[in-house]
């Protein structure tokens, strides 16, 4: 059984149900630790964005040092943006990264209301007042309640190569005709790209068979079943 650490995508589907298909999956053989972090995600007091991104991985990077396990940390869209930023600033690295469609080009926020873009003055404005704003994700119209603040931020975050700073073991897993991952430089990493469609590739089965291989590989059970297989010859 391995500890792995799993950041959801900003904001938008950021709650276990969402992520239902990938974790039901790990969780049969591994313990999944969901990270959600107030602001970050709906899972607190604080409004959603409400806080920065150096914020948000400074909480990350407090959840890891607690832990006394050897883990995995994977995430997914901003999430896997996030883990990009956060592992260099990791005292004890993870066995493994695994990042699933990275975003690259963040979707742009409008108004509900009028379905126009949302305009500078009002950015501004939304990182004081949580104002209703709506984005695309996979072509479906998104509402929600949210400050500008930390969208600014990943946006930021994204056109950064947080690649560079990861092991060449990482592993990075893209899919087709993403809008929101498209361009990704991945020289730096070990890329696995799957045929399944959008942005959420982790619902396919291509997919779930590259994040079971990357856990295999530092599974203290798949270790110990090679090391007595071998023992064996």
């Amino acid at each position: 059984m391995v500890h792995i650490l799993f950041l959801p995508g900003f904001g938008i589907h950021d709650t276990p149900l969402y992520y239902q298909t990938i974790l039901t999956h790990i969780e049969s053989m591994h313990h999944v630790q969901f990270i959600a972090v107030d602001g970050y995600t709906y899972s607190g007091s604080r409004y959603l964005g409400a806080v920065s991104m150096a914020t948000v991985l400074d909480e990350c990077l407090s959840i890891c040092s607690r832990l006394t396990t050897p883990y995995i940390l994977m995430g997914h869209s901003s999430g896997a943006v996030l883990a990009g930023h956060l592992y260099p600033l990791l005292i004890e690295k993870p066995l493994e990264v695994i990042l699933i469609n990275p975003m690259t080009c963040p979707p742009r926020l409008r108004v509900c209301r009028n379905w126009i873009p949302l305009p500078t003055v009002l950015r501004w404005i939304a990182d004081w007042l949580p104002m209703p704003l709506i984005t695309t994700v996979h072509d479906t119209k998104i509402v929600t309640m949210m400050k500008y603040r930390l969208w600014n931020d990943i946006g930021r975050a994204c056109a950064q190569s947080f690649l560079v700073s990861l092991p060449q073991t990482a592993t990075i897993i893209s899919s087709s005709r993403d809008p929101i991952g498209r361009g990704l430089d991945t020289n730096y990493c070990k890329h696995e790209r799957v045929s399944f469609p959008g942005h959420d590739a982790f619902r396919s089965n291509s997919c779930m068979l590259h994040i079971k291989a990357c856990i295999d590989r530092v599974s203290p059970g798949h270790q110990l079943f090679e090391n007595l297989f071998l023992e064996e010859d």
